[in-house]
């Protein structure tokens, strides 16, 4: 703790937003952001974080959490610069993602 681990994180990606705008613009994707994931209870925390080391209207975050998650539109991920999740949603949408039965589209998997 309070090494700078968080920082260093939060300045990686906003030393990269030009970068991520270029590679958005050249690809079939239509994604720019960079996947935060981390324990459900550090959550607010790297949202806390973004915000405290970052210049105002600056890095667009969004939760990708809980029941809400799912009422989120296509723009709200295309608008944004870090999105912020939990190990285990990334781990249940990719297995649904990846069944051969079902057949749920995870905007995190394009």
């Amino acid at each position: 703790m309070g090494l700078g681990k968080s920082i260093q994180a939060i300045s990686l990606v906003a030393s990269t937003l030009n970068h991520a705008y270029q590679h958005y613009r050249q690809s079939a994707y239509n994604m720019q952001a960079t996947l935060l994931i981390c324990p459900p209870r550090l959550l607010d925390n790297w949202a806390n974080e973004i915000t405290k080391h970052s210049a105002p209207n600056t890095l667009n975050t969004l939760f990708y959490h809980g029941p809400s998650r799912h009422n989120l539109q296509p723009q709200d991920f295309f608008n944004a610069n870090i999105i912020i999740t939990s190990y285990g949603i990334v781990s249940s949408e990719y297995k649904a993602h990846h069944s051969i039965t079902n057949n749920k589209f995870s905007p995190l998997f394009y």
